[in-house]
């Protein structure tokens, strides 16, 4: 596995997240002439804005000509949406998460950036030459089987798929465009929805992803800040995303994961923690079958707060897969949109620049439902205690996909009651042995 690193050369109805008296720390908001919410500035601001911009210039090489208006940069464009619409797993998923946060009017409180498509050079940073040229050479005439099993493109990963290559160059650019605006702090938070195709090998598709945009953001990160806490919360292990920083110290890797017989990709063990330079430094939190949001916040919380505290990360990347919700097809967990908004609250509060990314949610109305919860809780988190929260019904708005949320038209979910295989005895087994793995690592 680490031959192939980059660094090689209750009951829950009534459940209520306030009783795990979990403390969340406020980000402290930087108000920085670029968080500036107003246009009219005076002659003394405008000439500590240009000193300021010098300042950056002359440390951090060029900023990027954006003036971000809100401490959150969300990476959209329609053509980015559109593009996003070509893989056919998650056809129109991204349309209905947007216009939804569009119906509650949450895109009021971001600052829309458009993504740069990723070139060749860049895919290259961390993907083989051979399999990114053949995925730019890809068409219907060029099909060669021999090549397609090759570089994985059958199965889960069809080699049907007409735009491939647009397809990735503009999920890997819009994950660097983000990372990017972390870097030359135009933001505090930077989300890219599409993202986090965290399944793609080197030279290989793999579980629905045709590129790896989380390590290719990492490794522009990594130009900027020295640690790197990578945590995805999708039901599916990380696999790529370890493979690709198993054998570092640089970049914690913490993934939390069914882990079953037959359950995709059938990696993520206990006991798999990194080698070389990075043992210690990979984290694998593999639980059962139907848990629930008391249980998964409980172990996601411990786990989360204890390595962020021993590795003490600058930059914390969290891959937000929504397909450990209740009913999901692909699934077998029973967490709800709360849950899963709330572990990104958490880490959100860490006051580190955050790059936020998707993955997983094959139920795509509960996946936007999802995103909703998301935005609204960092939107309130990075407004000061005194000014106005903002507040969402459970009636779905009107809009151009309502009924798309029928029958009900909530935003709300019920409860899912898939059989819950974890028990508290296995849970605290596993979190205690967890700990005491991260409290034995020298960092």
């Amino acid at each position: 596995m680490g031959s192939l690193s980059v660094f090689d050369v209750g009951d829950e109805d009534e459940f209520s997240f306030d009783e795990l008296k979990l403390p969340i720390k406020r980000p402290t908001l930087k108000r920085k002439a670029s968080f500036s919410s107003s246009d009219e500035n005076d002659d003394n601001s405008q000439q500590e804005d240009e000193d300021d911009e010098q300042e950056q210039e002359d440390e951090k090489g060029s900023v990027l000509p954006i003036q971000s208006k809100h401490n959150i940069v969300y990476v959209f464009s329609e053509e980015y949406l559109n593009t996003c619409s070509l893989l056919p797993i998650h056809k129109n998923r991204f349309s209905l998460i947007h216009t939804l946060l569009e119906a509650y009017q949450l895109l009021d409180y971001l600052t829309i950036v458009p993504p740069e498509p990723a070139n060749e050079r860049q895919l290259s940073e961390f993907h083989n030459k051979s399999y990114i040229k053949y995925l730019r050479n890809h068409s219907s005439t060029t099909i060669s089987q021999v090549a397609n099993q090759e570089f994985g493109l059958e199965d889960d990963c069809p080699e049907t798929f007409q735009g491939i290559y647009s397809y990735v160059s503009m999920v890997a650019g819009a994950s660097i465009t983000a990372a990017d605006m972390l870097s030359n702090d135009e933001c505090k938070i930077a989300v890219n929805i599409e993202g986090g195709r965290h399944h793609a090998k080197k030279d290989q598709a793999s579980g629905y992803c045709y590129i790896n945009d989380i390590v290719l953001s990492i490794l522009h990160l990594l130009e900027r800040f020295s640690r790197v806490l990578y945590i995805d919360i999708d039901i599916h292990h990380g696999d790529g995303v370890e493979e690709a920083f198993y054998t570092t110290n640089k970049v914690f890797t913490l993934s939390f994961h069914n882990y079953a017989p037959g359950f995709f990709p059938g990696s993520g063990k206990k006991d798999l923690c990194g080698s070389a330079k990075g043992l210690g430094y990979n984290l694998n939190v593999p639980l059962n079958d139907g848990i629930t949001d008391k249980e998964y916040f409980k172990i996601f919380s411990s786990i989360t707060n204890k390595v962020k505290e021993k590795f003490q990360p600058d930059v914390c990347v969290l891959q937000c897969g929504t397909d450990g919700l209740g009913g999901d097809p692909l699934g077998t967990w029973n967490l709800t949109p709360q849950c899963i908004a709330n572990c990104v609250e958490l880490v959100a509060s860490f006051d580190i620049p955050l790059l936020l990314l998707g993955g997983g949610g094959y139920a795509p109305e509960k996946t936007a439902r999802t995103w909703v919860h998301v935005m609204k809780n960092l939107v309130n988190l990075n407004i000061a205690d005194d000014e106005k929260k903002v507040l969402i019904s459970d009636d779905i708005p009107d809009h151009g996909n309502l009924m798309r949320y029928g029958p009900d038209f909530r935003l709300s979910l019920p409860v899912c009651h898939y059989p819950n295989k974890n028990t508290q005895k296995s849970l605290d087994d596993l979190e205690t042995y967890l700990l005491e793995k991260i409290d034995h690592t020298p960092m």
